[in-house]
């Protein structure tokens, strides 16, 4: 790899300082036969980056998307001589497109690079072992910056909506170069795509049309006036969706002329997006509960007038030119826009709560982005709600659409085109809809998996098995059990010395075959939501831990005793395989005594009221432990007695036997159909 500055005569005082590869061959000759330059007799008299473009040579440089920008300059000329489309750069003009030629020839090389990145790997292996860590959120100085701004800024237009202004990081000096000419070349690449498939262009197109039509963007002149950002755009296609099948994704990242970006110069804000098991764990807790979410939720909040010149597109006019359009609304893409749509929710909780107390509560609590994860004790609070959610909401017109519930009655006030299905809670298929990843059945009030295809084939690499087990989704732990098992695999490969891509050996393949057949019988269990809550019921949590030579966990249950009886349900649970190196069985056990701890942190955001714990261990050695002060233990045990003994005392530790202790089928593993089966966890 070398470092050099790339100029052209053409502007001597330009300098572009860059790297790049050295490589003995790059690709043959370009192009790869003679063009015959009668073809190009209409071509009109401009400056050519390279005047024998049609004459076969070498390529001594190949230009990254990272320095196009810095080469690409306004100019284009399209059409010439019938097919190619001319493009100034800072070298001259640049021609792309077909020509006819006299001989049909196919020609083809290739050039393969291959730089190994096993750190990355290994980074991305060491998440997946660790992905039950709970998150430590850190306050940036930036994020008070954000706040600040948001604070002074926002205001309310006369229909209600809120306006929002973009947090730069020096609103006083707006470092960004030109844009339009590389928003243009994206475009007409997006569009030669798109015309490949003519009903996804014409779904494509009609999105965009929306904006228009919606007031969601404007037509303005293409001056050079101001400082501006134009954002290159593509779209994202899901058919699973219910209601939006194409999603516009805008570039905010592209870099402009002066290798800025729009996102370089702004503030990210911080992360204000909710805790995903919180919100399930949460739900659980009422009888009565309603799922409902916002309808276009970034694209109701507008941008103030003064910044949508850093929100311009190109799009075609329905005369079919090329126009420059400016995006009115907080738009996906730029950095800032999750922390803005968020924060504007959080502003509209502390704006209604007089008038509409209920919903004030639901939209600080009880929402995860801009789906509404509510709920009441009876059927008359849960109504209340929905009727306050709905008018609060609408105030700042933020509408509520597909709505599902477990009780018909709650929704009866409701348009039928606002529900998921006019008649969802009739048949078990359609009152069917996906929560936040895991799926929930409205009719039988119950929570359960759709488990995602994994291939099964002769002989797997270590980089297939890794790809594969990330599809596996379990936020609140209740698959723990099964998940645990592809972890201990996935271990046991890495210390094999595999590497990425070479095939498992015949053990490890058939225990990742008989783990793939298992994974398949997902489908059988079954979570009830509801955790049998009411007000004054009397409420006990109990940790359980355990441990093995491979693997280490907790899991964490509630015990609700009310005046028809008792119930006993599974919140939440959490594994992690045993480290590499060999640590004995009760420093292991004690390590999954640690983790019990996670009811520390999940408790305190659910409204159980008055609660009572218990922990529990099946290893005498924990209990002794806990029992003695940190002091008179060697580092490794005093340093996690007194992490323990910071949310928990010794006096609410007991033995439990192995068999009678759920944490055990965390810790060692169990099949899908025994999880499935199982009384136990």
């Amino acid at each position: 790899m070398c470092h050099f500055q790339m100029g052209t005569a053409a502007k001597p005082m330009l300098k572009i300082d860059t790297t790049a590869l050295v490589l003995p061959n790059l690709a043959g000759n370009l192009p790869t036969s003679s063009i015959d330059r009668s073809i190009l007799g209409r071509l009109p008299n401009i400056p050519l980056a390279d005047p024998l473009f049609f004459q076969p040579s070498q390529i001594d440089l190949l230009i990254g998307a990272d320095i196009l920008p810095s080469v690409l300059l306004s100019g284009l000329k399209p059409n010439l001589c019938g097919s190619l489309l001319g493009q100034e750069t800072i070298f001259g003009w640049i021609l792309t497109g077909p020509v006819s030629t006299a001989t049909s020839r196919v020609s083809s090389f290739i050039t393969k690079i291959s730089i190994e990145s096993e750190p990355t790997m290994e980074t991305l292996l060491t998440k997946f072992w660790e992905v039950e860590d709970l998150p430590c959120k850190m306050v940036k100085e930036s994020d008070n910056l954000c706040e600040e701004n948001f604070a002074r800024t926002t205001i309310r237009s006369r229909d209600g909506k809120y306006v929002v202004s973009l947090p730069f990081k020096d609103a006083e000096h707006i470092n960004l170069g030109h844009s339009r000419s590389f928003a243009l070349a994206q475009f007409l690449r997006n569009e030669t795509r798109l015309k490949r498939d003519p009903i996804l262009k014409d779904t494509y197109d009609s999105v965009i049309k929306e904006y228009i039509d919606l007031g969601h963007m404007k037509p303005v002149p293409p001056n050079t006036d101001t400082v501006n950002f134009y954002l290159p755009h593509h779209a994202v296609f899901k058919p699973e969706s219910t209601t939006t099948k194409v999603r516009v994704v805008f570039n905010a990242s592209s870099p402009s002329s002066n290798g800025n970006s729009l996102n370089d110069i702004l503030h990210p804000g911080p992360v204000l997006q909710s805790d995903l098991t919180l919100q399930i764990l949460k739900w659980r807790t009422f009888q009565f509960v309603f799922n409902a979410d916002i309808t276009k939720m970034y694209r109701q909040i507008l941008l103030n007038p003064a910044h949508t010149a850093f929100q311009r597109i190109l799009f075609r006019d329905d005369r079919g030119d090329i126009r420059d359009y400016e995006l009115q609304t907080v738009t996906f893409g730029v950095n800032c826009a999750p922390f803005l749509a968020l924060r504007t929710l959080r502003q509209l909780s502390e704006d209604v709560p007089a008038l509409y107390p209920r919903a004030s509560r639901i939209i600080s609590d009880y929402m995860y982005v801009d789906d509404v994860l509510a709920g009441a004790h009876t059927k008359v609070e849960a109504t209340l709600a929905i009727q306050e959610l709905r008018t609060a909401l609408s105030s700042a017109e933020f509408p509520l659409r597909k709505w599902t519930a477990n009780e018909r009655t709650l929704l009866k006030a409701l348009p039928s085109d606002h529900l998921l299905s006019g008649d969802f809670l009739d048949i078990e298929e359609v009152s069917t809809t996906k929560t936040l990843g895991i799926r929930w059945n409205a009719k039988a009030d119950e929570f359960y998996f759709v488990p995602t295809e994994l291939v099964v084939n002769a002989n797997y690499s270590k980089r297939n098995v890794l790809s594969q087990i990330a599809k596996l989704f379990d936020p609140a732990g209740w698959l723990s059990p099964f998940v645990v098992q592809a972890k201990i695999l996935m271990q046991d490969i890495w210390l094999a010395g595999i590497g990425w891509d070479e095939f498992l050996p015949a053990e490890l393949r058939q225990r990742w075959h008989d783990f793939l057949r298992s994974h398949s019988s997902l489908h059988k269990v079954r979570v009830p939501r509801w955790v049998q809550f009411l007000p004054g019921a009397q409420v006990q949590i109990h940790g359980f831990c355990d441990a093995s030579q491979k693997a280490y966990g907790a899991a964490i249950y509630v015990r609700i005793q009310y005046d028809g009886g008792i119930s006993s349900s599974l919140l939440t649970s959490k594994t992690k395989v045993a480290p590499v190196k060999t640590v004995s069985l009760p420093r292991l056990e004690l390590c999954g005594a640690v983790l019990a701890d996670l009811w520390a942190a999940i408790l305190p955001h659910i409204p159980f009221g008055r609660i009572e714990t218990f922990f529990w261990t099946d290893s005498t050695i924990v209990l002794a432990w806990l029992n003695k002060p940190p002091c008179q233990w060697t580092t490794f045990v005093a340093n996690r007695v007194t992490k323990i003994a910071l949310n928990t005392d010794a006096s609410q530790w007991s033995h439990v036997r192995s068999e009678h202790n759920p944490a055990d089928l965390a810790s060692r593993g169990v099949t899908a159909e025994e999880l499935a089966s199982s009384p136990l966890w």
